[in-house]
């Protein structure tokens, strides 16, 4: 959806941005630096869950589970 025009929005969060998001803070606010990724077993968790999962990692997280 995203670039089909100026005036077309979503209200759903964007994985791509809104989780790495959440996985910054994660890292960053409360120092975590090992963790676990529970997730909804459809196309839209599996999807959040890997987009979490990496961006924690790149930034020097460890997912324990997953």
């Amino acid at each position: 959806m995203r670039g089909s025009g100026k005036f077309v929005f979503s209200s759903f969060p964007l994985a791509d941005l809104d989780i790495k998001v959440l996985a910054d803070y994660v890292y960053d606010k409360l120092s975590a630096r090992k963790g676990a990724v529970l997730y909804i077993n459809n196309d839209t968790g599996r999807s959040n869950a890997e987009t979490f999962k990496a961006a924690f990692e790149a930034r020097g997280g460890k997912v324990l589970a997953y």
